[in-house]
Formats: structure tokens, C-alpha cells, sequence
């Protein structure tokens, strides 16, 4: 539904701006005959100034003189002579008094700017001019800093400066010449302008025109100076009405007789739109997405095709107190946005290094989305799909002001706070002193207790608390990145481009209150991007949702299953699992696929295990990889300018911290540590992106060093500085040190294949098989790093190498009852697509197709609540969010799991004797379940007890995800029962 609008409701606020600009344009029209002759005027004695020209008066017998922008009596008939008696240090003001004018006494400056050229105007005492020749001085009195002296002249020559009483002149040669100036001593020239205004407030009239014109128009502006003088003023050479003094006037009352019709004005409560104010509109309308996120601008045919129309044209002014309306001379098309709702879903996956928005059409097409590049005319490019997790906060007052100025499509700029693509370029290219305008852990500080600072570009400092404890009204970057993707979502670029019905991803290994808290800031940034029509019609505000979908990873199992074309039927079943290698961990998926018996349902996936490798990302990666070159050339960066006092060149830890010698000195928590890390990291990305380019083979050789610039921690930029990774004796292996990793990722993710199917197995209900059960186990690789040749090699070497001996090692099973193990690698690569070929699945380019990072928003959708698969979690809580670590001790420099993840929360277990103080161990690792974890891979808590009792038990219990109790009891059942027992006490794990 569309609608003409030819008025605009206004609030009185904004109805007084539209009566300003009407009355603006009504003094205008009203006095641009009368500036126009004034403009004639102010030229005719421009050029007389300009001749250098004294202009005399008629009705007072005075010169104006513009160079000193003052008026002179006229000398021939002003008594100026010197007298003996003033030849003191003082002049009686009598003497300078002139034609009613308090006069004074020229300043040295302004003498000479008068007589230097006119020496013919020193006067003798008779009246006559002062001529100074025949070997006569003459002298012209003027001041300067408080006291008196003489200008004199020798033969009708200017000469020099003398004080009183100086035998160059005499009293009868001394000539006191007043002045009454316009503005200061020493004042510059004016304009003819300020002059005449000058001259109508001292009712002085120039002795002559050129023309009888200008005559007239002078007669006629000192008859308007009579009565408007407070109104008229010198704008540079012109002479104007001060509109704003004249609005305000007519305000308070005052009629002009030049606005007849002002006071009319004053009281209507409809006013015609100017010109000016519909070409702001239509560019405000037009460009308000533009200036909002960066998008393409609408064309303006939307403001003008009946079909098509404007959704903030719709409710234009609501929820303003209407005072008025305006007038527009053309009618602009406005749009229900109420017709624009598609019916379809968004999924939204959002992650540690990029986002990913896909929507499902009501045609049941899934399209993905691009955020943060607004520029659609450049046509379709895969990589702006996956959308960077970055905010940069340039100014964030003037944003958190706009934001909270409205509920829906408020009027921020991308100017002030930007996202994705365009944050991430500009990072990409800062300086260290920037570095905390950039926000680039959005996911990993929602799920964490870590606090944040922001400084924007603006200085301003923002230290922001854990996620969890954010208050409402508080700075919420997770709310505002969300509102980002809402209006890349919800614009009108097409039509029928308003969602309601969202489902997104969460990490399992976040608690319920932490999803849920994440969920509602997705939520509320969303429907901010909504127009304000909709959020006012309570039945459509309630139909908004914001659902939790299923984990990321079980998200892409359901893609990668379709793509690869699995279809069972009757009894068959498919045992799959995910390796999803990203950019800032590693998620392990693993469940089995079969045929619905259920009518509603087509298929039926049965998810019975997750785990994963916190620290195991590709920016993780790159960031191992810049820690060990920087600490390889920790030598250079403590001294990185020899004989210069630059400060040394700081780094931060890798995801994984440890500690080396001298670690103290360089390792900081400082912007310059996190940009150089950064900037080093970006330098070798080649390494693990593209390890068969020249620069990848460059480093990897050691033969060149790597040139980066880098920052001191005194602020001293270091362009081009040369770090090495080949010295005397040793070459840096930076592939070995990627595959040494990716090793133990793959080696935890057959640990956690392992556990699940056991744990699995323990449901009688589902039927879970054992591997040794299993003819075949699909792995599907996801995330962008899987696609690392790496990745592939050593799967192979677990699965192929010696009949899978290390398989059979970690199953504790023989070659001949391994299972197969498929790799299907990472959907959008050319292998994946030859695979899908082999499987009769239609392969194309299409850029918009799933891929190994956009599976999982499209799974999100395939495997929604009212979707054709039936999705069951097998977990071992209600919350679905499983204890995340491994407990133990340390036996044999080994760790000794006490309590694994697949716990029940609030169940107790035995842990130490109570003799002394002791240590707990935790990790997140699989291998830790194996009793064989060397120590080192573990974090340490040292607990110190109150009482030491040898005769009494530390007990342990997971009671979150993320946290844990200890407390010390006779046996079990004291704390089960509670009796006389103190408080447990918690441990947080990170």
C-alpha cells in the first residue's frame, strides 16, 4: 500500500524552523530591491575610496577619511596652531573638540597613512596651508603610548620623529589636528559599507554624489536607518537586513512595514516547504541508508512511482507533538512497510572472525547477504559474504546520542561507528595510537569475563565491563553490531525486504544466561532497524522473533549432508561428524543421520557429542606463528635502533600463553603490543593461506627477512623493520610449528569422536553404535582453515598411514574393526565439488552457494523448528550447555582426570586427602581425558586450605559450564546432605 503525502506533520519545534525560513524568505523577496540599490551606493564610494579620495560632508564641516576610517575637521577653517603653553607633556581636550565631535590625537601610524602624501595640509597659525620650504620646519602633533611628539617636515619633506621641546620646531609650528574615529586607533581601512552606516548613526551627509540615484537611495536608507537602524549592517562591501535580529523581532512583536503579512505568518499552522527544505528531504530520504551503513542510495524514482514509496515518508513525524503542517509543492510517494514483510527467515551465524547472514525467501530460495559493503553495482563477490566481526568507533557519543534519540532507523552515521568489510580495512591501515577504536573479540568477550576499553577517534574512553554484567542503557557494542546487520537486512533496496523471523547460532560451550543475554542484544539491534511504523503495531512487534538455533557446527553437518547428497531410507544410517576449523577455534561435532519415522519429519539427526579446541583458529594460527618470530628476535626488539633511545618493541602472548626467559621485559597488554602482533600476523598470512606463493616460500626460506613496521612502546613508528626468521645455526621451521598444532587439534578431535560415541552409546534410546560398530564415519571439514593443505595431510596420516595405527591406538581397537573414515572437504572448494559431482548433486560457480564457512547459517535454516529435519540433542544437562573443562591432578608430570566433561552438573567427586594444600589442573582438551596429557598443556589453581586434616576429603563438583566447587568433607554424603557443613567454595575457570 502506497500513499501521496502532500503535507508533512511537524512537531512546533520543527514547525518554527519552516515559520524561520518562511519569514527568511519573505525579508528576502521583500528587501532585495532595496540591497540591490544599496549595493550601487556602496560601489560609488568603494571607487572614491580607491581614488584615495577625503569625501567631505555637507551639513558638518568635516572630511571622511577611510584609510583611517575616521573623520578630520576641515583644516582650512579648523584653528590647529601650536601654542607656547601646550608645550608640555598634554593637550586640553577643548582644543581637539570639533563639529560636536569629542576628538583625538592621531596615532604616529595614522599620520602618516594621512599626510604623507599631503604636506600641503600643515596650516600656519593665519589659516594658511603650512608649506615647510625656504629651510622652514614644520610639525604636526600625535601620541604614542600615553605621551606626545611631533611629526615635522623640512622643505616640504616628511623627516622624522622629534619629542617636545626640540629646537627642530617651534610653538608656532606645531600643529594639533583632531580626529574622531569609527573604531579603534590605528583601525584598517573600511568598507563602504561600514562607512555609510557610520555616517547615517553621526547624521552625516556626503557633499556630493555622482549620480542623482545614488543621492536618492542615500536619502531613502537614512529614512529606513531612522526607524530599522538595529536592523541594517555591513556584511563585507554590501549593506543588509539582519535577517535573524529581524526574525526574532517579529517574534516579540515588532512590525516591519516591509512584512505586511509577518504577523499572519506567525499564527498559521500551514506553511509551503521551500525549495531548499524539499531538496534536503528528498536528500535525507535518499540517502538516509547511505549515510546510516553505507549502502547504494535509493534511486529517485522511489519518492515519485506510485508502486513503490518511501517507508519513513509513512509515519513521517510520528510520535512528535504536531503543531503544524508543511506544505509540499509535489507530492512524495510514501510506503506501508507493513506491505514489505517477507514471510521468509535470516540465519545468522555469527563468529569469532567473520559473520555470516543468509535468508531464506518466501520462494524457499536461501541467498546469502553482504554486510558492511554496501555497494551492490559491484557486482558478486563470495568473499564480501563472509562478513569481518569488527567495529570501529570513530565517534561514539555522537552515535549512542542518535541511536537513543529514536526506536527505529535512527539517524547514526557510518561515519561515526562503521562494521565488517569497512572496519576491517581501516584496521587494517591504522596506527597504534587507533588500535582500541577497533573492537575485533566481540564473540570472545560475550563468552568470557574479560572486561574491554574503547577509545574512539575522538579520544573518548569507554572501559567496558564483562559482557554479563552490562546494565541496561550501557554501551552494548554485541547490540549495535546486530542493528548493522538489521539494516543490511531490512532496507529498500528490494522490495519485500522486512524480516521479522530470525534464527541464529550459538556456541554450545556458552551458558544458557550467556546465550540467552546474547540473544536478546541480537534482538533489540535488529528491530532498531526496523521502521518505526512497525514497531508501533503491537500485532506485528510481537510477531518478531529471535530464535537459538542448533550449534554451529551440527548446523553444517545438516548442509554438508544435502550437499553431499546423503538420503536414508528405512534402516540406513549415516555416522557423521565435523572438524570446523575457523578463525578463532575449533568446534568437533558428532552425530548420525536417518530417515524419520515421524510423518512431520523427512530425516531425523541425532546429535550426541561436541567438543573442541578453544585456541585452534587460523588468526590463532597467524598469531602463533608472529609470537615466535617476535620472541626468535627479542635481541632486536629490546634494543631495535642501536645508540637511539626509540623503546623497546613490545608483542602480546598467542591464544595459548606461555612464558619464555625474558618474556617480562617485551610481552605487554598495550595497543602497541596488539598492533604490532596484528601488523606481523598480516605479514604472514601468506604462510598460511597461500603456502606455495612466493611469499609464503620467501619467509618459509629464511633467506629474506620480513619487513614489517612495527611500534616502540614509547610510540615511535619503525617502518620496513627486519625481522629474521634464519640465524647462526637454526632456521625458524614456521611449518612445522602450524603443523605441529594442527596435529593436536586433530589428534583431541578422534580423542572427542571417541568419548562422544561412548557417551553416546550410554542412551539406550537412540541406539547409538560403538565405532567398532560402524562400517563408516563421514567427516565433513568446515571453516575457512580447513581448507589448509595441512588439514588434509595429516588426516590422511591418522587414517591411512599403518593401517590408522594411530587410531587404533586412541579407539583401543584393531585395524579390522576401525571404521571408514570419509574426508569430505570444506563445501565450495573444487574438491568438494568434484565429490558432489560423483554423487549426482548439481555443481555450479554460483558465489552465492554454501561453502565452508557459510554452511551454517544455510544449516540453520534447513534445520529450524518448522523445518523437515527433527533435530535431537543429546546432552547432559536441561540447559544444553555441557561442563566444558577437564578436572584433575598432577601425577607423574601427567594429568589425571578426576572429573571430564561429560559430568553431571552438582555431582560430586572425591578429589585429594584434606592434609595440606593442593593444586587443581584443568584444560579443555580431549587428550586430557586420556590420563597421559603432559602437564605443561594444563592450567594450575593452587588452593590453600584453613585446616589441614588428614582424616577428611576434598571434594570437587562442576556447577556451570565454566565453574566449579570444592569442599572438605568426612565422605560423599555429608555434602550431599549438607549437614553442619560450611559454604562450598567457587572457582571460576577461564
Amino acid at each position: 500500500m502506497t500513499k501521496i503525502v502532500n503535507k508533512l506533520p511537524v512537531s512546533a519545534e520543527r514547525l518554527k524552523v519552516f515559520r524561520d525560513t518562511a519569514l527568511k524568505k519573505m525579508i528576502t523577496n521583500s528587501t532585495a530591491k532595496l540591497e540591490e540599490n544599496f549595493v550601487a551606493l556602496c560601489a560609488e564610494f568603494t571607487k572614491r575610496f580607491n581614488a584615495d579620495e577625503w569625501v567631505k560632508m555637507q551639513n558638518k564641516d568635516v572630511f571622511y577619511i577611510n584609510d583611517i576610517f575616521a573623520i578630520m575637521p576641515n583644516l582650512y577653517n579648523f584653528d590647529s596652531a601650536g601654542n607656547s603653553e601646550y608645550n608640555s607633556y598634554s593637550i586640553p581636550t577643548d582644543r581637539l573638540k570639533f563639529h560636536g565631535f569629542d576628538g583625538d590625537l592621531l596615532t604616529e601610524n595614522e599620520v602618516k597613512k594621512c599626510f604623507n602624501d599631503r604636506l600641503d595640509y600643515f596650516r600656519y597659525s593665519d589659516g594658511g596651508i603650512a608649506h615647510s620650504d625656504n629651510g622652514h620646519y614644520r610639525g604636526l602633533s600625535f601620541k604614542e603610548n600615553g605621551s606626545y611628539k611631533y611629526m615635522y617636515t623640512y622643505n616640504n619633506r616628511y623627516k622624522g620623529v622629534v619629542g617636545f621641546h626640540s629646537n627642530r620646531c617651534d610653538s608656532d609650528t606645531m600643529l594639533s589636528i583632531p580626529i574622531f574615529r569609527f573604531g579603534e586607533e590605528d583601525n584598517p581601512a573600511g568598507t563602504a559599507a561600514q562607512a555609510i552606516l557610520k555616517w547615517l548613526e553621526f547624521d552625516l551627509l556626503p557633499e556630493k554624489f555622482e549620480t542623482e540615484q545614488t543621492k536618492n537611495i542615500f536619502g531613502n536608507l537614512k529614512n529606513l536607518y531612522a526607524k530599522y537602524k538595529d536592523y541594517l549592517k555591513a556584511d563585507s562591501d554590501k549593506i543588509i537586513f539582519d535577517q535573524d535580529k529581524i526574525i526574532s523581532a517579529v517574534y516579540d512583536g515588532t512590525e516591519f512595514d516591509f512584512l505586511p503579512d509577518a504577523k499572519n505568518l506567525l499564527s498559521a499552522t500551514e506553511i509551503e516547504a521551500s525549495e531548499d527544505f524539499v531538496n534536503v528531504l528528498k536528500d535525507e530520504l535518499l540517502n538516509g541508508d547511505k549515510v546510516r551503513a553505507d549502502l547504494d542510495a535509493y534511486d529517485e524514482n522511489i519518492l515519485t512511482d506510485p508502486n513503490r514509496g518511501h517507508w519513513d515518508l509513512w509515519d513521517f513525524g510520528e510520535g512528535e507533538d504536531k503543531a503544524g503542517e508543511i506544505i509540499l509543492p509535489e507530492g512524495l510517494t510514501a510506503r506501508n512497510p507493513e506491505d514489505d514483510i517477507n514471510h521468509g527467515i535470516v540465519a545468522i551465524d555469527f563468529g569469532t572472525k567473520s559473520t555470516v547472514v543468509v535468508y531464506e525467501n518466501e520462494r524457499l530460495q536461501i541467498l546469502p547477504l553482504q554486510v558492511g559493503n554496501g555497494n551492490y553495482g559491484k557486482g558478486v563477490h563470495a568473499k564480501n559474504y563472509e562478513n569481518p566481526t569488527v567495529i570501529q568507533f570513530i565517534n561514539l557519543g555522537n552515535f549512542v546520542e542518535a541511536y537513543n534519540a529514536r526506536s527505529g532507523r535512527p539517524k547514526t552515521k557510518w561515519d561515526d561507528v562503521t562494521v565488517s568489510h569497512t572496519a576491517f580495512e581501516n584496521l587494517t591501515n591504522s596506527d597504534s595510537k587507533h588500535y582500541y577504536s577497533f573492537l575485533t573479540e566481540l564473540k570472545n568477550w560475550c563468552g568470557t569475563n574479560n572486561r574491554i576499553k574503547i577509545i574512539d577517534g575522538n579520544g573518548r574512553t569507554e572501559d567496558l565491563p564483562p559482557f554479563m554484567e552490562l546494565l541496561d542503557g550501557d554501551i552494548n557494542p554485541l547490540e549495535y553490531y546486530a542493528y548493522y546487520l538489521g539494516l543490511y537486512i531490512n532496507n529498500m533496496l528490494q522490495e519485500k525486504r522486512i524480516f521479522l523471523n530470525y534464527i541464529m547460532s550459538f556456541p554450545v560451550t556458552y551458558d544458557k544466561d550467556v546465550r540467552e543475554r546474547m540473544r536478546s542484544a541480537f534482538a533489540r539491534g535488529i528491530k532498531k532497524s526496523l521502521p518505526t511504523a512497525l514497531l508501533s503495531n503491537n500485532e506485528l512487534r510481537k510477531k518478531f522473533k529471535m530464535q537459538d538455533g542448533v550449534s554451529e557446527p551440527a548446523a553444517y553437518a545438516i548442509t554438508a549432508l544435502q550437499e553431499y547428497n546423503f538420503d536414508p531410507e528405512g534402516e540406513e544410517e549415516f555416522y557423521y561428524s565435523v572438524f570446523d576449523f575457523g578463525g578463532g577455534t575449533t568446534d568437533f561435532d558428532f552425530g548420525v543421520f536417518r530417515e524419520s519415522d515421524k510423518d512431520r519429519y523427512d530425516y531425523s539427526l541425532i546429535h550426541f557429542g561436541e567438543n573442541g579446541d578453544k585456541t585452534l583458529g587460523g588468526e590463532n594460527l597467524l598469531k602463533l606463528l608472529a609470537f615466535e618470530v617476535f620472541k626468535a628476535n627479542q635481541e632486536r626488539l629490546l634494543k631495535p635502533e642501536e645508540g637511539k633511545n626509540v623503546g623497546k618493541i613490545p608483542f602480546t602472548f598467542a591464544a595459548e600463553k606461555k612464558d619464555f626467559v625474558g618474556s617480562a621485559a617485551l610481552i605487554k597488554d598495550s595497543q602497541e603490543a596488539h598492533l604490532n602482533m596484528h601488523n606481523l600476523a598480516e605479514k604472514l598470512r601468506p604462510v598460511w593461506e597461500e603456502p606455495d606463493s612466493q611469499a609464503a616460500q620467501d619467509i618459509l626460506s629464511g633467506n629474506t627477512g620480513i619487513e614489517v613496521t612495527l611500534t616502540t612502546d614509547k610510540g615511535e613508528q619503525l617502518t620496513n623493520f627486519v625481522l629474521h626468521t634464519a640465524f647462526e645455526g637454526y632456521t625458524l621451521d614456521l611449518k612445522k610449528i602450524l603443523r605441529d598444532r594442527i596435529e593436536q587439534g586433530i589428534k583431541n578431535f578422534f580423542i572427542a569422536m571417541r568419548e562422544a560415541f561412548i557417551q553416546g552409546n550410554n542412551y539406550e534410546d537412540y541406539k547409538i553404535k560403538m565405532v567398532d560398530e560402524i562400517e563408516e564415519v563421514s567427516i565433513f571439514l568446515a571453516g575457512n582453515s580447513s581448507k589448509s593443505q595441512l588439514v588434509t595431510e595429516i588426516f590422511a596420516e591418522y587414517i591411512e598411514e599403518n593401517k590408522g595405527k594411530k587410531l587404533q591406538e586412541i579407539f583401543n581397537v584393531e585395524a579390522d574393526k576401525l571404521p571408514h573414515f570419509k574426508i569430505y572437504p570444506a563445501l565450495g572448494t573444487e574438491q568438494a565439488k568434484e565429490i558432489q559431482a560423483t554423487v549426482g548433486v548439481e555443481v555450479s560457480d554460483n558465489p552465492a552457494a554454501p561453502t565452508g564457512k557459510t554452511g551454517v547459517a544455510f544449516g540453520l535454516l534447513k534445520c529450524r523448528d518448522s523445518g523437515n529435519i527433527e533435530i535431537t540433542h543429546i546432552t547432559p544437562t536441561e540447559n544444553k550447555t555441557a561442563f566444558q573443562f577437564y578436572v584433575g591432578r598432577n601425577k607423574k608430570r601427567k594429568f589425571k582426570t578426576v572429573i571430564d566433561k561429560t559430568t553431571r552438573l552438582e555431582k560430586w567427586y572425591q578429589f585429594i586427602d584434606a592434609s595440606n594444600d593442593f593444586d587443581i589442573l584443568y584444560s579443555d582438551l580431549p587428550e586430557a581425558k586420556d590420563d597421559s596429557m603432559d602437564v605443561t598443556k594444563a592450567k594450575r589453581i593452587n588452593v590453600h586450605l584453613d585446616n589441614h586434616d588428614a582424616n577428611l576429603f576434598v571434594f570437587l563438583r562442576a556447577i556451570k559450564s565454566n565453574v566449579i566447587e570444592y569442599a572438605v568433607a568426612e565422605k560423599i554424603e555429608d555434602l550431599i546432605e549438607m549437614r553442619d557443613m560450611p559454604e562450598p567454595v567457587r572457582i571460576e575457570l577461564d
